[in-house]
């Protein structure tokens, strides 16, 4: 059927539109929901409460504040009666916190029958609530949530029924392959789910069903210049998308792009974080293309809404996460479980995050250039913070692997697990990312085939992202002209690979060789110093001098491309603003 939402997404402008009631799609509260005043007091005009900017956890959500003894309704009905069945088993996901007061949440509903139904829960002062409340039988006309003793804010309060039902099996064989979810999660280091620091179900199954490429590397050491060349298989400097202004190149043909020529439905779904904007020409060739500011587990229920609309049909749809990446708020890296207070405890300090007038991210680029010093512990914190942010991811992963399952999506999908860039973490002397080293450059690329094919298959030569597109389109029977990426699905011999922007980077077998234009080469042993701690250019300049020539001829495949000068698109003040933050300018 539907979902009735009262959300919001982390920090921006909260969408309060209707939208497509198809399958498990969002419906954005307008008119569903309302604020009841008090017992005995003046009715509420507005019909729907304003979401405002709630610091939960040190966590910035949108959300509205539920003050003492007040109610919020949210109403189930349309014109044409229930929009939930009410044969189904519904379920209300109720996400927030009590700030300052505990409190207690009375849920009361009423089924088909008439038959009242409570459900109640104590939420102690400062908590956090994350949960899903089954409502058997469902609601016939609405619910109604009411906090008694202190205010409590509401983040996310959603009400899902019964979808519809999945297509015909003789349909779901034909779709078998032709259906992708292409999934990137912004900052995943390759070692941190592989093997996972923390429990991670979601990831280790994944693990299990997919193929996996186990020296993979980004395109780029940034989200723009990486996602280019995750979007269209070319090379950094053929797509164009290099600087902050610089947009893909128009001669460029994107992914999907490809997938849409072919009759493919083709939807993208990414963070706004500026640099996937569409005005840099990242929408091309999607039908549909949402910049958002949600939160993770927002993102992946709408794209799951998404999957549910297009189930019957070919589709290439784009799901980019910002999480694990650092935030521009308070802590430098956010998670459910992590609040200012718990951090500083670990080093000893009343509360951890702002230092100097530096947060979040100004702090990490503070510590790494050294304008703050580092306090004894700050680094296992940070990580351990970094790897908390990890896990809430695999939850929300986790959540949607279940609901593939359901909806019998899941073996048939195409399903690629892939990042942009991952993150120094004072593994070199940095902590955010920008820079060739491994830690930044090597990230996850799992394949999950249809039917459980190549499950378990690892690949242990080195590969890039420019492989991405061409083993997609091969596997699917499109062409692939002008892409040099290989089809990761057949055997081939070691290639070397290639990255990077200001730093051209070369990594061939167990050597990486790094290139600037007006520093000296450097060479690193991989398999003796996977630190990359020792420049071995002055020792090895026979090395030096093979890699610089693959590198030469790398640059001239590439130049007719790079000739052409790339458009560009401005960055607004506000847009600048939030870069800054976030440590990139």
């Amino acid at each position: 059927m539907v979902v009735g939402v009262l959300t919001g997404g982390c920090g921006g402008t909260a969408n309060q539109d209707l939208v497509d009631r198809r399958g498990w799609q969002d419906l954005l509260v307008d008119g569903g929901l309302r604020m009841d005043s008090p017992v005995g007091g003046p009715p509420v005009e507005a019909a729907v409460p304003s979401l405002e900017p709630i610091l939960c956890g040190d966590v910035v959500r949108q959300g509205i504040q539920l003050a003492a003894r007040r109610d919020i309704a949210l109403d189930v009905l349309d014109s044409s009666g229930p929009v939930v069945d009410p044969e189904a088993v519904a379920t209300l996901r109720l996400e927030g916190c009590a700030r300052q007061r505990s409190t207690e949440l009375r849920l009361r509903w009423r089924d088909a029958g008439g038959q009242t139904h409570r459900w109640q829960h104590r939420v102690e002062a400062g908590g956090i609530l994350r949960t899903t409340i089954p409502l058997d039988p469902a609601p016939a006309r609405g619910l109604r949530l009411r906090s008694v003793g202190g205010a409590f804010d509401v983040q996310e309060m959603i009400l899902e029924g019964r979808a519809a039902s999945p297509p015909p099996d003789a349909v779901a064989d034909d779709l078998a392959g032709r259906q992708i979810l292409l999934i990137s999660i912004d900052t995943l280091r390759a070692d941190a789910v592989e093997p996972p620091v923390l429990p991670m179900p979601a990831f280790d199954a994944l693990r299990v069903q997919s193929q996996r490429m186990t020296r993979h590397y980004s395109g780029a050491p940034w989200t723009k210049p990486s996602h280019g060349t995750l979007l269209t298989g070319q090379p950094v400097r053929v797509h164009g998308a290099v600087n902050v202004e610089d947009a893909l190149r128009p001669s460029v043909t994107t992914l999907a792009e490809r997938f849409r020529d072919a009759g493919w439905a083709t939807e993208g779904l990414v963070h706004d974080c500026v640099w996937l904007n569409p005005k840099f020409g990242f929408d091309r060739g999607f039908e549909r293309y949402r910049s958002v500011p949600w939160s993770a587990p927002k993102q992946v229920r709408a794209a799951a809404a998404s999957l549910d609309a297009l189930a019957d049909r070919p589709f290439f749809l784009f799901l980019h996460t910002f999480d694990p990446h650092s935030d521009f708020r308070r802590l430098p890296y956010e998670s459910l479980e992590a609040d200012a207070t718990k951090a500083g405890a670990a080093l000893g300090v009343e509360r951890y995050g702002c230092r100097e007038a530096h947060c979040a991210s100004g702090l990490l680029k503070a510590l790494e250039t050294g304008d703050i010093d580092i306090l004894p512990g700050e680094v296992e914190l940070l990580r351990s913070l970094y790897h908390r942010g990890v896990a809430d991811l695999d939850a929300t992963l986790g959540w949607l692997v279940a609901r593939l399952r359901e909806r019998g999506l899941w073996d048939r999908l195409t399903v690629v697990v892939t990042s942009d860039h991952g993150e120094s973490l004072h593994g070199v002397g940095r902590m955010l990312h920008g820079s060739p080293f491994e830690e930044v450059l090597r990230v996850p690329l799992w394949i999950k085939w249809p039917a459980g094919e190549r499950a378990g298959v690892t690949i242990d030569r080195t590969t890039s992202s420019l492989d991405v597109a061409t083993t997609l389109l091969s596997a699917a029977g499109l062409p692939t002209s002008g892409l040099p990426g290989v089809d990761l699905r057949v055997p081939s011999r070691e290639r070397p690979a290639f990255a990077g922007t200001h730093w051209r980077v070369v990594i061939d077998g167990d050597l990486k060789l790094w290139w600037h234009r007006i520093e000296p080469s450097r060479l690193y042993d991989l398999a003796a110093d996977p630190g990359e701690t020792r420049d071995l250019a002055a020792q090895r300049p026979v090395e030096v001098a093979r890699l610089e020539r693959l590198l030469r001829r790398w640059q001239r495949a590439t130049r007719a491309a790079a000739d052409t000068e790339a458009p560009s698109a401005t960055i607004d003040a506000e847009e600048a603003a939030h870069l800054e933050a976030l440590g990139y300018l």
